[in-house]
């Protein structure tokens, strides 16, 4: 893993027990440049690992080296990552009969399993735990964390996905199960995620034969120290549904919803099977800004010298001004698919000034997913790889040349219409 400063100067990180077919750095999440978590799903045969950083004296130093409490060969353990102050959520999307999420904190001497995100009755094969990310609920007041199912079963279709909402109360209580009605089978609704404060994103690839949306949903009552509001009054909480986005230009393969991250008023999403102009699966990013209680289209940024299955879009991490884009398929130095970190300045504006690293830089808080290839006789399962498949219906090559520098498109003013009646595709092979 490399991991840059503002300055552009870099520092490469690898982990004290590195194993062959390890896969570290397969997820990372940074928390205000105070913590670092990198996921090795391989190591331990496949049981998997995390490691921790933290910064010290002019360099990065390891924290601690995380594996579950229950590891087992193959459960991917490291999957995905979501960083915190002083803890983190760990997800193993193999474990146990549908997967695992684990919560540790540091306890001032040592890292320690805190809670078990344990769902009450898992689906076999959910893959819950494949993606993670941190939120708060109650106007900011209270810690919530969503966990993705993107193989689970929803509304009886196998493979349409989920997402569990857990809040903390002094303990983890699982909150809600969300689910869309507007998908199909395999659709993989949950795929990634990202929360705010009271809100939610939740991409699933898959609708409409790899075209892809976006779900963006808020927490009701909507209102300040609502957890109060709900003790005296006796009400529950619930995940309103209130868009779904889909790009304004999309076709089949673009797996837009492949990645997406939530930042205040502005949303990024991926799409790493995107064609830019001749170039198969070159793939982009669409930001849309906030409007109110819905999102207008921004801008749709890929890279000028972009290449065919770079991938560009696989992973996407928005703080602030910042955006960071991965493109795992990148050729740099001669070495095919070794991938890179675009790092670009934005803001809600109609424009967007790109300001391109060549090399890897902060990862994105949004973890990467595995390879995804359907085929209509596959069977669904998780597995890391370091091979990604930039669309679900195509093998594309990886032929970068040089590294990419972001370029922006005029893009519509109203809201993209919603893809409200997805197709059924294939089963994937994760």
């Amino acid at each position: 893993v490399l991991v840059y400063n503002e300055s552009g100067v870099g520092e490469f990180l690898v982990g004290s027990e590195p194993s062959v077919d390890g896969e570290f750095g397969w997820s990372v999440s940074m928390y205000a440049g105070e913590l670092l978590a990198v996921g090795a799903p391989g190591a331990n045969a496949s049981a998997g690992a995390a490691y921790l950083f933290q910064p010290g004296d002019g360099a990065w130093v390891e924290a601690g080296r995380l594996t579950a409490p229950d590891a087992s060969a193959g459960s991917l353990f490291g999957f995905a990552v979501a960083a915190g102050q002083n803890e983190v959520v760990v997800g193993a999307p193999k474990a146990g009969v549908g997967g695992e999420a684990y919560q540790f904190r540091f306890n001032e001497v040592e890292w320690v399993v805190d809670a078990t995100l344990e769902v009450g009755s898992p689906e076999p094969g959910e893959a819950y735990g494949s993606s993670l990310s941190w939120g708060l609920g109650d106007g900011g007041w209270t810690d919530l964390v969503a966990v993705g199912a993107p193989l689970a079963t929803s509304l009886g279709e196998p493979g349409a996905g989920a997402v569990y909402v857990w809040m903390r109360d002094g303990t983890w209580v699982q909150e809600a199960r969300v689910e869309s009605s507007n998908v199909s089978p395999w659709s993989q609704f949950g795929w990634s995620v990202s929360m705010g404060v009271d809100e939610m994103a939740v991409g699933a690839w898959n609708v409409s034969a790899g075209r892809g949306s976006v779900f963006f949903y808020q927490r009701a009552p909507f209102t300040p120290r609502g957890r109060r509001a709900r003790e005296l009054g006796g009400g529950s909480v619930s995940w309103v549904s209130l868009s779904e986005l889909t790009a304004w230009d999309g076709v089949a393969g673009d797996m837009f919803g492949h990645s997406v991250s939530l930042f205040g008023g502005m949303l990024a999403v991926g799409a790493p099977g995107a064609d830019v102009s001749s170039l198969g699966g070159a793939g982009a990013v669409y930001l849309f800004v906030r409007s109110g209680l819905t999102w207008v289209s921004h801008s749709r940024v890929s890279a000028v010298s972009g290449e065919a299955g770079g991938a560009w879009g696989w992973s996407v991490s928005l703080e602030a001004s910042a955006l960071h884009v991965g493109s795992p398929g990148k050729e740099l130095s001669g070495q095919s698919r070794s991938g890179g970190v675009s790092w670009l300045e934005v803001a809600p504006s109609p424009s967007v000034t790109p300001t391109p690293s060549a090399s890897p830089s902060v990862s994105p808080s949004v973890s990467p997913s595995p390879s995804v290839s359907p085929s209509a006789s596959s069977t669904p399962s998780v597995s890391p790889t370091t091979t990604p498949s930039a669309t679900p219906t195509t093998t594309s090559s990886a032929t970068p040349t040089s590294p990419a520098s972001p370029s922006t498109s005029s893009t519509p003013s109203s809201t993209p219409t919603p893809s409200v009646s997805p197709s059924a595709s294939s089963s994937p092979s994760v």
